[in-house]
């Protein structure tokens, strides 16, 4: 049987009340309903009917919501993907302390993306928006992305 996310084997006690439980979430409100292997005839038969409701359920219910540019109360930049990252370098005999806007996305592959630009070299208010605009576009050409910026 093949995966199916919303769809979960529970197998009871020595065999008794086994089968499977279907579960959606939208908008903070979850719907579920059992579906058991002895009154579907088997595990099988279960399986599809409970994907057959699954599917059901997905298509009246509206889009599952996402937290993707969901701002939270930690964002101190009031960019959502954009933070300011502070770093101590301690390798000389001197502390070196820098800044610099860092935009964070994930890639269609599902891994991260980073790009920053610092707040010495562009200047605070610059490096900002541009970090801004890295993460609007998801981009990590800084040559691009700066002249994105000098055309606005």
């Amino acid at each position: 049987m093949k995966k199916t996310v919303g769809v979960t084997r529970i197998e009871g006690p020595e065999g008794r009340g086994s089968g499977w439980m279907v579960r959606i979430t939208r908008s903070g409100v979850t719907t579920h309903k059992w579906f058991a292997d002895g009154l579907h005839g088997g595990k099988t038969k279960a399986f599809k009917a409970a994907c057959r409701h699954r599917e059901k359920l997905v298509r009246a219910a509206p889009p599952p919501s996402t937290s993707r540019d969901l701002k939270t109360s930690r964002n101190t930049t009031g960019k959502v993907g954009v933070r300011l990252a502070k770093k101590v370098d301690r390798r000389r005999a001197t502390e070196h302390r820098y800044q610099y806007y860092e935009a964070y996305w994930l890639g269609p592959d599902g891994r991260a993306r980073t790009v920053s630009f610092s707040c010495k070299a562009y200047g605070r208010k610059r490096a900002f928006a541009l970090a801004k605009i890295a993460r609007d576009h998801e981009s990590t050409d800084k040559a691009w992305i700066i002249r994105r910026n000098e055309r606005s």
